[in-house]
């Protein structure tokens, strides 16, 4: 009777200890046993700092294997328990976002996966953290993030910090040294030359400018003559024809036309002192038709004389029944001086005449 009672109590105690095993059991959502202490993924137990850290550090571990789903539910309740946590927000950032979205990116590069590679490095090098072995495998459709193959090619988003923008910026500093030194030694030409297609990062284009403008300017400085000028005006045309910089053309057109103005200047005056009124009048009409902005008053007086002398040649032909000649020449004083009035009132006059001439015969 004894031993019945015996074998009832420890009975009883064996279903009373396994009951309350199993509601435990139910209040929590799940058992981590990643490390030899077990940490519940309950509301409670996630209070804790300690055990939110061990609740995604297995997290990390279920999305090293593949299991996304999982490690999402586990990282979403850290969120709803520690909004600010740092890691429970960088591991669903990369659940949800497309790298693009994360990474402010729409460039990619190709890699090949070499021996010793793993995502977790390949993301510390080129998006300065290996969390983002997330992202990487999203990205690729990777199963199984921890195994990834040599030869493997990986598709990975370019930011200001990866290996391959470090190289290009080194690569356009050297260039913009490059440039530098051809200034320097006074080879301005083949400075302005090189800019058109030597390779510069787009943070570097503003230097690049500057440096053109420099180019351009010391070039113009160090051109004197009319045909150094003239010879120097057909190089730079060419060059700037060859140019694939658009944003370079602003500098061309200023330096194209401000030059040929210039130069069409010094013919002006060559031609003036000359007495070779006629022509002196040709290349001040060509420097009048560059745009505006490039026109100064220099030439002024020496323009008010030059129309003076031209109208009095004039009036000498009109006397002389040499009448084509003369309106010519107030034509000429009125493509220059278009509010001439003694020069509107001579053409007129003598336009007239020529039709009546023209008329009789």
């Amino acid at each position: 009777m004894v031993n019945m009672c015996s074998y009832s109590y420890k009975k009883s105690s064996y279903l009373l200890t396994l009951l309350l095993t199993c509601f435990m059991l139910a209040s929590c959502q799940s058992i981590i046993s990643s490390n030899p202490e077990q940490v519940q993924i309950d509301d409670l137990s996630l209070q804790s700092a300690k055990n939110q850290s061990k609740a995604l550090k297995y997290a990390i571990q279920l999305l090293e294997n593949g299991s996304f789903d999982q490690a999402d539910q586990i990282i979403s309740q850290v969120i709803r328990i520690n909004s600010s946590n740092k890691l429970a927000l960088t591991l669903n950032e990369q659940l949800h976002k497309s790298s693009q979205q994360l990474f402010k990116t729409s460039r990619t590069t190709k890699y090949k996966v070499k021996r010793g590679d793993s995502l977790g490095s390949i993301a510390k090098i080129w998006l300065g953290d290996s969390i983002y072995f997330v992202s990487l495998a999203r990205l690729n459709q990777i199963d199984n993030p921890a195994k990834i193959e040599p030869g493997l090619e990986l598709t990975l988003p370019v930011i200001s910090t990866s290996p391959l923008v470090r190289k290009e910026n080194q690569r356009s500093q050297a260039n913009l040294k490059l440039l530098q030194g051809y200034i320097e030694k006074q080879k301005w030409l083949k400075a302005i030359e090189r800019m058109n297609d030597i390779y510069v990062v787009e943070q570097d284009k503003e230097k690049l400018v500057n440096k053109h403008k420099i180019a351009l300017e010391e070039l113009a400085n160090s051109r004197v003559s009319i045909g150094e000028k003239r010879a120097m005006l057909q190089q730079v045309t060419k060059i700037e024809k060859n140019s694939i910089r658009v944003y370079l053309k602003e500098n061309y057109y200023h330096f194209l036309n401000s030059q040929h103005y210039v130069v069409l200047l010094k013919e002006f005056n060559l031609l003036f002192q000359d007495k070779a009124y006629y022509e002196a009048a040709d290349k001040l009409i060509k420097a009048k038709t560059l745009p505006q902005e490039f026109q100064n008053n220099t030439s002024e007086e020496r323009e008010s004389e030059l129309i003076q002398l031209i109208h009095k040649d004039a009036i000498l032909l009109k006397k002389n029944r040499k009448l084509e000649q003369a309106a010519n020449s107030w034509k000429k004083i009125l493509t220059l001086q278009p509010s001439h009035q003694l020069a509107q009132k001579y053409y007129q006059r003598t336009t007239k005449l020529l039709e009546k001439l023209k008329s009789l015969n």
